[in-house]
């Protein structure tokens, strides 16, 4: 883990702004993220009533073909298809809701996805550890699916937190999965930080049970594909496969997130 760098800077009458177009955000906050051995960079603004949170995939490569099983008779492919794009999750405490972005599968862009703020019910711990010289509280909850342990500090108020993280007292300096799945730690804190932060509102909205659709049919589009491909080549080559053995499986990189379950 890098070194957190925490810079305090003193401000005076520092006001919290927000409209449609932008809110002002206190703090700045750099983290580490790896979510299934992906790795992540993200960036969390918020003040006391908004907050962004901007992430992005350290990959390069937007689709990866690997056998993962070979014998005489049968052959499985495994598709993984790598979302490159840069992310970001807007929390509205205000308006008791959240919107995310997606990517679009048909034409390769973002969209929006809003959906009711998700209330995570945190036991709070009387555990503390010290967190490169950050006085931590430890704190446990489940999560759609997955049980996380997170370690806040009550010297950085806030409610928000990296992706859809958040609702407890501090900061979250780190939080992981029991399963070490899911790994996010804070980098560098600059508290506080005065920066304006645009939404970005040049993006349609769908609905969730549509994004899904439109995920599982591109799934399907492109596994069939993928298999019309591996039949010719395994024809081409004059390998002794049945084209009934040869099995594709094709996923998408993140779709084993920080949610396994759509609800609480």
């Amino acid at each position: 883990m890098m070194k957190k760098a925490v810079i305090f800077i003193l401000l005076i009458n520092m006001q919290l702004i927000f409209s449609q177009e932008n809110f002002k955000s206190n703090v700045k906050v750099e983290y580490d993220l790896i979510i299934n051995l992906n790795r992540y960079t993200g960036i969390l603004y918020f003040n006391n009533n908004y907050s962004k949170f901007d992430y992005q995939p350290l990959i390069k490569k937007k689709i990866e073909i690997k056998e993962e099983k070979i014998n005489d008779e049968k052959i499985n492919v495994a598709v993984r298809i790598k979302d490159t794009l840069r992310h970001f999750i807007y929390f509205n405490k205000k308006g008791d809701e959240l919107i995310y972005s997606a990517k679009d599968f048909k034409d390769n862009k973002l969209i929006l996805i809003k959906e009711k703020l998700p209330i995570i019910k945190w036991l709070i711990k009387n555990d503390y550890r010290v967190i490169d010289n950050i006085q931590c509280q430890k704190a446990t909850a489940k999560f759609r699916g997955r049980n996380y342990t997170a370690w806040f500090s009550n010297d950085i108020p806030s409610y928000f937190g990296p992706m859809k993280f958040g609702q407890l007292p501090g900061l979250i300096v780190e939080i992981y999965d029991d399963n070490k799945e899911v790994i996010i730690n804070a980098t560098t804190i600059i508290y506080p930080k005065v920066e304006e932060i645009k939404t970005e509102s040049d993006y349609k909205y769908l609905s969730k049970e549509k994004y899904l659709k439109n995920k599982d049919e591109y799934l399907t589009k492109i596994n069939d594909s993928i298999s019309k491909k591996v039949n010719l080549a395994i024809l081409k080559l004059g390998r002794n496969i049945k084209a009934s053995n040869i099995k594709t499986k094709t996923k998408i990189n993140n779709s084993k997130g920080i949610e396994l379950e759509d609800e609480n």
